[in-house]
């Protein structure tokens, strides 16, 4: 018969809580680098191009703010 599982300790939950932060937060760099570079690379600034940047940037923020909000239920 097999064991049940053993209870998470603190440290091991705060560090599973700073790896999905730091996921988070890299999914939305990767978001703002994509909507900020593809315009510069391809020179125009059209009005679908510059709505891109904005939702790419909108999205990098709410993922950001996703990452610090979990840093904020971390342990002491």
């Amino acid at each position: 018969m097999s064991k049940p599982p053993r209870p998470m300790g603190k440290a091991a939950r705060n560090e599973r809580r700073k790896l999905r932060a730091t996921t988070f937060n890299a999914i939305g760099l990767a978001f703002g680098a994509i909507g900020a570079i593809q315009p510069a690379l391809v020179g125009l600034f059209t009005f679908q191009i510059v709505a891109k940047l904005v939702i790419s940037a909108a999205i990098a923020y709410i993922l950001h703010l996703r990452a610090l909000s979990l840093l904020a239920t971390l342990e002491d």
